[in-house]
């Protein structure tokens, strides 16, 4: 596959990538760092994740004006994008399926090529984290399973092509748990690769199941595809400003729902309320800057949407069972015993 993502009137590329669209076993692992100033344009920070058959990429990007980047794959392949932050879409020449990139949704396609025209507006800062797998690694990963019948799954079977405008959901808490834990990998050898893979299949199982929850309500297919699109998006919302989230009722505006159809619709696509949910979101992304040990609990607490560091305590020992402090002295001690081990 040659992978590369590039601004249109300018000569750099962010990123520039050709492996291998075989997955072989032993395979090697490699990774690249970019970060530069395109004067005019913009100011970029890329890191990619490659070997025989995948490509992870996780791109952040101040615009400096109006811009569109050319983000291109040549070879048959199963892109998982989680666009996270900025406000973008993509184009389509023909304007054909022009469509806007929300805040908070992962989508999906196969295709044997794509190019992909995304604008991005100026002074804005966006972020991003495409998976790109080959449809030999993508088989081998569902390994012909049944349980994979989702559409996505039939096309690349079928070597059909699946556009990317077919599928959005929310990116939930256990995918941005996953994919922070595969864009800050720290394993060498053999096992980054060997924990990348197991990284992706989980991705994949947890979009299917998402995918399987919400198609097994009653609702009339019609009016359940419109009612899931503006839950997801909630969801999106939701997820993109868990430490400042939207009232009820601006969020209500923000997807063209009343607040009584979007509190009950939520709860029974969701299994949960609006509320519980974002707690849920909050939590994970605590565990992960606990796990990182970069940040103080006043700063974790901060960064989370808690003004109140004993509040956040409460919160977090309700949801785990344990303090901060008792989570991060449990962490060191499995770090001090797998190092014994080794």
């Amino acid at each position: 596959m040659h992978i590369y993502s590039k601004i249109v009137g300018s000569d750099k590329h962010i990123f520039e990538i050709n492996t291998n669209e075989k997955l072989q076993d032993e395979a090697s692992f490699y990774e690249q760092h970019s970060e530069n100033v395109i004067d005019g344009y913009c100011s970029f920070k890329s890191q990619q994740f490659y070997g025989n058959g995948f490509c992870i990429i996780e791109t952040t990007m101040h615009t400096q004006k109006k811009i569109i980047d050319y983000f291109a794959v040549h070879g048959g392949h199963v892109m998982l994008s989680f666009f996270f932050q900025g406000h973008s879409r993509i184009m389509d020449p023909q304007k054909q399926s022009d469509f806007i990139l929300d805040e908070g949704l992962m989508r999906c396609h196969f295709q044997q090529n794509s190019l992909n025209q995304i604008e991005m507006s100026g002074k804005s800062n966006v972020r991003y984290v495409c998976i790109i797998l080959s449809r030999d690694f993508f088989l081998n990963a569902i390994d012909g399973r049944n349980i994979f019948k989702d559409q996505l799954s039939s096309c690349v079977q079928n070597n059909i092509p699946y556009p990317l405008n077919k599928c959005g959901m929310a990116i939930s808490p256990e995918m941005n748990r996953i994919l922070s834990s595969l864009c800050g990998n720290t394993y060498s050898g053999k096992y980054k690769r060997y924990f990348t893979e197991l990284k992706i299949k989980e991705i994949l199982f947890l979009s299917y199941e998402q995918q399987a929850r919400q198609n097994s309500s009653a609702m009339p297919s019609l009016y359940k595809e419109e009612l899931i699109r503006k839950i997801e998006m909630a969801k999106g919302i939701l997820s993109s400003n868990y430490a400042e989230p939207p009232t009820i009722k601006q969020l209500s505006r923000l997807v063209a729902l009343n607040e009584l159809k979007l509190k009950n619709s939520f709860r029974e696509i969701c299994g949960t309320t609006i509320y519980n949910y974002v707690i849920r979101f909050r939590m994970e992304i605590a565990a992960q800057l606990l796990k990182s040990n970069e940040l103080t609990i006043g700063e974790i607490s901060t960064r989370t949407g808690y003004s109140s560091p004993s509040h956040f305590i409460t919160v977090y020992k309700k949801y785990f069972g344990d303090t901060p402090k008792q989570s991060m002295l449990k962490i060191a001690l499995n770090i001090a015993g797998f190092l014994c081990i080794l």
